[in-house]
């Protein structure tokens, strides 16, 4: 599917399997916030994203980069919000 003139499947696993180690070693408190608990609409998504991810090996690594992204913006925007609204 996604590189498969670049890598090999093996190379794919690989390449995320390392990917996964490096997210899991610097993660933060954070990482466990950003996806709400008891949300039925979170759990169809993560199960999709586990679904893809036994076809595709490097969606793992979109997914995480997705995430990463959902919190940083996340917290961007609750942040300007929170300044926005102290200043009034």
């Amino acid at each position: 599917m996604i590189l498969d003139n670049i890598f090999t499947y093996n190379q794919k696993i690989i390449f995320s399997t390392i990917t996964a180690g490096i997210w899991i070693y610097f993660r933060t408190n954070q990482c466990y916030s950003m996806i709400p608990r008891k949300n039925i609409y979170v759990v169809c998504v993560v199960m999709l994203w586990t679904y893809v991810n036994y076809i595709e090996p490097l969606f793992l690594i979109i997914g995480l980069l997705i995430l990463a992204s959902y919190g940083y913006f996340g917290n961007f925007i609750n942040n300007t919000k929170t300044i926005n609204e102290s200043n009034k």
